[in-house]
Parts: C-alpha cells; sequence; structure tokens
C-alpha cells in the first residue's frame, strides 16, 4: 500500500496522532480515552469499530477539543440493518430505505449535539433510548389489544 498509493505506514499505537481529514477507526474498540483524545490530530471521528469510546465521559473530551464524533453505532448501522432484514426476511427496498436514513440521523445527532453543546454520543444514546422506548410501548399497546380481543381485561 505505501509503495503503490504513497502512503506512509505509522505503527497502531500512533495513527491517531498524523494529521487527517477524518480518523476513522475500523477495527479496535476503546481507542478513544484521555491519552489518544489529547493528541488526536483529526477534526472528525467516524468509523466502523464497535464501542470506540473507552468510557461515555470520553464523549466529552472529544467536545472539549472541538473534534466532531459520529458514534460507532450510528455509522455502522448500515451492517446490522441487513443482518436483521435478512434474518426477518424483509424486503430489500425495506433496508434500504433504513440506510438511507442513516446520514440524515447522523446530520441531525451532530446539529443537536451542536446546538446544546453536549457529547454527540449523549445526544445518540437519548435518541436511541426513546426509539427503543417507543418500541416498547407499541408492543405493550399490541399484547393489551390481543388480550382485549381475546376477552381478557387488561
Amino acid at each position: 500500500m505505501a509503495r503503490d498509493f504513497g502512503a506512509k505506514v505509522v505503527s497502531v499505537d500512533r495513527i491517531h496522532t498524523m494529521s487527517a481529514d477524518v480518523f476513522s477507526p475500523n477495527a479496535l474498540g476503546a481507542i478513544l480515552n484521555a491519552e489518544t483524545i489529547s493528541t488526536l490530530n483529526s477534526p472528525v471521528v467516524c468509523g466502523g469499530a464497535n464501542n470506540q469510546l473507552a468510557s461515555a465521559a470520553n464523549g466529552r473530551d472529544l467536545l472539549s477539543r472541538g473534534i466532531t464524533y459520529v458514534p460507532d453505532y450510528v455509522a455502522n448501522a448500515g451492517g446490522i440493518i441487513n443482518v436483521m432484514a435478512e434474518y426477518l426476511g424483509e424486503a430489500a427496498d425495506g433496508v434500504e430505505a433504513r440506510v438511507r436514513a442513516i446520514g440524515p440521523r447522523v446530520a441531525t445527532i451532530l446539529e443537536q449535539a451542536r446546538m446544546e453543546h453536549r457529547p454527540s454520543n449523549d445526544i445518540s444514546d437519548q435518541l436511541a433510548q426513546a426509539l427503543i422506548d417507543k418500541a416498547a410501548a407499541g408492543r405493550s399497546q399490541a399484547a393489551r389489544i390481543r388480550m382485549t380481543a381475546a376477552g381478557k381485561s387488561t
């Protein structure tokens, strides 16, 4: 790669210090910690590795350095969307629509984080919890309807 593309080879423990437009963790979890964030040399972090933050508090560290962070489970959501759809036997067009919604969702998260001056991982967690709560409420309501239809009281 270095020869073919003129790339510089850097050790994994120093890669975050290299100047780049985007730092993209795609293999190691917990790579973003107090030490690496303090020497991070990119204005944006967006990658597919799971659990990039060593702790949720590291989102605040990124924010304080002015680094835009796209939380891993938002950035790599397309994979789980596709696996879930395959498992459930869903049509490809529904999968494509949900995958296409990732970009606008990222934009919403980053805009809300900017407006509220809060870490994007906190915003993402809040939005995810709201979606989980909504789904759980829908399941509870559906169960009550089934019980009522079956002649049982709720």
